[in-house]
C-alpha cells in the first residue's frame, strides 16, 4: 500500500482555511486507516499464540534460536504459512537469510553486552566469514553455554553448593527437562516474588519458551545397536560437536545457527533487563500505594491533645 501524502499548508491562526483543511486530512486519515484494517487478518491474529508455538517447535526441532524481538507480525505470518505448509526448503532459506542479515549487528550486541569475551567472539566471527566453519561453531557454542550461565546464575537463587550445576544451557534435569527452562523460571519467580505475573509480551514469552522444551543443540546421542554408531536428532547437535563425535556440522548453515544462539542470548539479556526494570517500578509503586498502619488509640489521643 502506498504511503498517503499530506499536503498541509503554512498557517498564521487558526482561520476559516485551517478548519477546512484539518477536517480534509482527518478525512484523509480514515480512509487510510479503514485501508490497514482491512487489509488485517483478524482471524490470523486470534490464533497468534498458535502460529507462534508452530514457530517454536519447529525452531527447537531444527536448531534455531531466533531473535524473536525483531520479528516483525508478517514475517511470523509468513514463517508460520511455511512451516504449516510442510515447505522445509523454504522455511530453511528463510531463516538462513534473516541469520545472515543479523551476524554485523548480533556481534556489536555481543561486543556491547559482553566485552570480556570480545577476542573471543571476534576470531568466531571472522572465522564464520572466511568460511572457517570447523572454528567459528565450536566456539560459538562453547561460548554461549558460559554466557548463559552468567546470566541465569545467581548465587541467591540457587544457594545449593551444587547450585551451579542447574544453570546449563544445553543440560537436563533428572526427569528430562531442560535445565535452560527450569533454571530460567527459578530466576524470573525470585524476580517477580510477590509481585504474581508481570505482564510480558507474546514475543517475550515465545522467546522465553524456546528454553523449555529439548532442543536439537542438546539431544542426547544414542548409540544404534546394528551399527554401533552414536546418532542425535537435528542438524546440529552441542555434545557430538565438542565432543569430536560429528564430524559433519561444518557448513554454513551450522553457523549462522551458532550465531543466531548468541543472538537470542543478547535478546534474552534484555528481555530479563525489562523485567528486572518493570519489577523494580512495580515494587516502587506497590510500596507508595501501600496504606499507612491505622493509628493507635493513644497516637490519635496525642493527636487530639496537640489540637
Amino acid at each position: 500500500m502506498r504511503s498517503p501524502q499530506f499536503n498541509i499548508p503554512e498557517f498564521t491562526s487558526l482561520d476559516a482555511t485551517f478548519i477546512e483543511t484539518l477536517e480534509r486530512v482527518s478525512k484523509q486519515i480514515r480512509v487510510v486507516l479503514d485501508d490497514v484494517m482491512n487489509s488485517v487478518d483478524v482471524s490470523w491474529l486470534k490464533d497468534l499464540p498458535k502460529h507462534e508455538d508452530r514457530i517454536r517447535d519447529y525452531c527447537a526441532a531444527n536448531g534455531w534460536y531466533l531473535p524473536l524481538l525483531g520479528f516483525t507480525l508478517p514475517q511470523i505470518k509468513f514463517l508460520a504459512d511455511l512451516i504449516a505448509k510442510g515447505q522445509k526448503a523454504e522455511v530453511e532459506d528463510f531463516l538462513c537469510d534473516f541469520a545472515k542479515s543479523c551476524c554485523d549487528y548480533t556481534f556489536t550486541q555481543a561486543q556491547k553486552y559482553w566485552p570480556h569475551r570480545q577476542n573471543i567472539l571476534q576470531d568466531a566471527f571472522e572465522a564464520h566469514s572466511q568460511r572457517k566453519y570447523t572454528l567459528s561453531i565450536p566456539v560459538l557454542l562453547a561460548q554461549a553455554d558460559g554466557i548463559f550461565f552468567e546470566l541465569i546464575y545467581k548465587p541467591e537463587v540457587f544457594p545449593d553448593h551444587k547450585g551451579h550445576r542447574q544453570v546449563s544451557l544445553y543440560g537436563y534435569t533428572d526427569a528430562k527437562q531442560p535445565k535452560s527452562g527450569k533454571a530460567v523460571d527459578e530466576l524470573l519467580k525470585s524476580i517477580t516474588q510477590g509481585l504474581g505475573q508481570l505482564p510480558i509480551s507474546s514475543m517475550v514469552r515465545l522467546s522465553i519458551e524456546l528454553l523449555r522444551i529439548p532442543s536439537a543443540f542438546s539431544n542426547s546421542t544414542t548409540l544404534d545397536s546394528h551399527t554401533q554408531k552414536l546418532h542425535w536428532k537435528g542438524p546440529i547437535n552441542r555434545h557430538a560437536i565438542l565432543h569430536g563425535i560429528d564430524v559433519k556440522y561444518p557448513t554454513e548453515e551450522n553457523s549462522l545457527r551458532a550465531i543466531m544462539l548468541i543472538s537470542y542470548l543478547a535478546d534474552l539479556k534484555e528481555i530479563l533487563e525489562r523485567i528486572y526494570k518493570n519489577s523494580d517500578e512495580y515494587k516502587r509503586l506497590l510500596k507508595k500505594l501501600t496504606f499507612s498502619p491505622p493509628r493507635t488509640k493513644s497516637t490519635a489521643s496525642s493527636i487530639n491533645s496537640t489540637a
